[in-house]
């Protein structure tokens, strides 16, 4: 969604806060499909998408506060529940836009790739850095299941050729969840979760 090149003064109000965080976010994924092989500039990009990408609920709430002129301080730190109790004491469209808000939410720690994404920002900000590893790492560390390197690294390349007709590099996330992802593949999934939300909710509520 952002722009490769020629971003003028039009293009940039012609954005809405939370798309210009989703071209940020966009922005960190090209990132890390570029530095996907060097440290630490793979973490450090993967810790801004995870920041950028997860902060987009927030930027809609504060998008429709305005929208709705609800007079909500941005900086208040009681957004959500004073938008929420706001929500249902005017109902109509601000109620309607705040149960999505909030089914569009719940939905995204439902789905097996939303939850690992959110529970990684949550420890990047506030236990420990997530660290993207290699497969061979991981291997080498015994963290995975033993097979001999090489049928592994096939198999896993094969899969990748399956699914995108190239390999991609084979960077890790350590889940508690579903073990083993891919970091490329889930970060692009991850963020085509969050545009599909945004582009609905504009869509919804225009």
């Amino acid at each position: 969604m952002h722009q490769k090149d020629n971003l003028t003064l039009t293009t940039i109000i012609d954005v809405t806060p939370t798309e210009e965080k989703l071209n940020e976010a966009e922005f960190f994924l090209d990132k890390i499909k570029e530095y996907h092989d060097t440290l630490p500039d793979r973490q450090y990009y993967f810790s801004a998408f995870l920041y950028a990408s997860c902060s987009i609920f927030d930027y809609l709430l504060t998008e429709y506060n305005k929208k709705f002129n609800l007079g909500i301080p941005n900086n208040d730190t009681r957004l959500l529940p004073k938008f929420e109790n706001m929500a249902k004491e005017k109902g109509g469209n601000v109620l309607e836009f705040y149960t999505w808000h909030q089914i569009q939410l719940q939905l995204v720690k439902a789905d097996p790739i939303g939850i690992i994404f959110w529970d990684k920002r949550n420890l990047n900000t506030h236990v420990e850095p997530e660290r993207p590893v290699t497969m061979v790492t991981l291997m080498a560390q015994g963290k995975m299941d033993e097979k001999p390197l090489k049928i592994a690294l096939d198999e896993f390349n094969e899969r990748r050729k399956r699914e995108l007709e190239e390999p991609l590099p084979t960077i890790i996330i350590d889940t508690d969840r579903i073990g083993h992802l891919d970091l490329i593949k889930g970060c692009n999934d991850f963020f085509e979760m969050m545009k599909n939300i945004v582009l609905e909710t504009h869509k919804k509520f225009p």
